[in-house]
């Protein structure tokens, strides 16, 4: 079997996010050696533990076992924001804790966003913890992140698939995007009002739950379009698409169906990740997209 390496720009999308685990579980059984990882959000989550060299087999069981009906704190509980990090910062304590970006398998770079200077700031020294925090901060869901005289929010607020943090790694391999959204041209309304979402229970009165889904929902629509626009100028080599369309972005999910989506979408493209690569795509100078 041919050998590949491939630096992976792992998209942000919430409890979508799981099939990220899937895509690396199916590389790595295909001889793909992964030489760097950039992530927004939840992809900057999976992607840092993964380059502080904890194995796949490892982080699909801490995956398994997450309660994630405890993953959020209350409301204003750490800001100004619908939901509070406390869940989080535990799960983090206990898989990254007080490692920084000098300890990492592999090179790592967690994106995010500035709204101080309305640009795309990339970390890669400092705490990893703080970093993730700062690429996960979805406005007006989660409190911003002060920090170093900047305001940090979500990463993919403007860069939803980090493939420029990828390629500025300026390692050998494939830069392959995992995206976990696609472009949708209208929403309905009914959906919006029912979805049964177990965070949106918290708010008892109908009309705050409708509000949460609709920014739920306009994050989500905002993110595919940008995505694409962002891979259309970004130009990766390899584009994976796990079919997480119908995962809300908050919702509990069966982690083992969520990876094996991840699965399926990696073997799709396999045989392009596992072509030799080109004169051009050697030299960074072309992306299939």
């Amino acid at each position: 079997m041919r050998k590949q390496s491939a630096i992976l720009a792992l998209g942000g999308g919430g409890s979508r996010g799981v099939a990220h685990l899937g895509v690396i579980k199916t590389l790595l059984e295909n001889n793909v050696t992964i030489t760097g990882v950039t992530g927004t959000s939840i992809g900057s989550m999976i992607g840092s533990i993964y380059a502080l060299g904890t194995p796949i087999e490892e982080m699909i069981e801490i995956f398994n076992k997450v309660d994630q009906s405890k993953l959020f704190g209350f409301p204003f509980s750490d800001g100004p924001g619908l939901l509070g990090y406390k869940g989080i910062k535990e799960f983090l304590k206990q898989t990254i804790g007080d490692k920084t970006f000098s300890e990492t398998k592999i090179p790592l770079t967690i994106v995010t966003t500035d709204l101080r200077t309305n640009s795309v700031v990339q970390i890669s020294e400092g705490k990893i913890f703080d970093a993730i925090l700062s690429s996960i901060a979805i406005p007006g869901i989660f409190p911003p992140i002060l920090q170093d005289q900047k305001i940090y929010v979500d990463g993919g607020l403007m860069d939803p698939v980090p493939v420029r943090a990828a390629r500025a790694l300026n390692l050998p391999g494939k830069i392959i995007a995992v995206t976990l959204s696609s472009p949708r041209t209208q929403v309905e309304l009914q959906k919006i009002q029912t979805k049964d979402n177990p965070v949106v229970k918290r708010f008892r009165h109908n009309q705050l739950s409708l509000t949460f889904n609709i920014i739920m929902e306009s994050v989500a629509v905002t993110s595919a379009q940008l995505s694409e626009l962002r891979m259309e100028i970004d130009r990766p080599d390899i584009i994976i698409r796990p079919d997480v369309m119908n995962i809300g972005m908050l919702d509990h999910v069966n982690v083992n169906d969520v990876i094996q989506l991840g699965i399926d979408a990696t073997n799709q493209q396999m045989k392009e990740i596992l072509r030799p690569a080109g004169f051009f795509e050697k030299l960074g100078l072309k992306g299939r997209g």
